[in-house]
């Protein structure tokens, strides 16, 4: 019995390990907006860039033109709508590394 607890105990250690380098690892990456390559690398870059590529979006609303006609239109359907906001919130994106924990947002 005591072995089994000693062996959880180890395990338990073994995540928080894990996740703490996780979170140090995260907080180390740079994320270049997929719009204007402004780079966000502070410990919450993710949700930074995510914000700001959100407000390209509010600038463009409701706009139209041919599908893929900018950027913005994320969802290439030709019109810049909530579908291209959903998609960005939901980080539905690719990470292509440019160096090393440096990645551009490709939609």
């Amino acid at each position: 019995m005591k072995a089994i607890s000693v062996i959880a105990g180890v395990s338990v250690l073994a995540i928080i390990g894990i996740l703490i380098h996780r979170s140090a690892q995260a907080s180390t990456d740079t994320y270049e907006c997929a719009f204007c390559n402004e780079r966000f690398g502070s410990e919450d870059a993710l949700a930074e860039v995510t914000e700001h590529m959100e407000g390209h979006i509010q600038q463009c609303w409701g706009q139209t033109g041919a599908p893929g006609w900018i950027p913005e239109d994320v969802n290439k359907d030709g019109v810049i709508n909530v579908l291209d906001m959903i998609k960005i919130g939901q980080q539905n994106w690719t990470l292509v590394p440019l160096e090393e924990g440096i990645y551009k947002i490709v939609f």
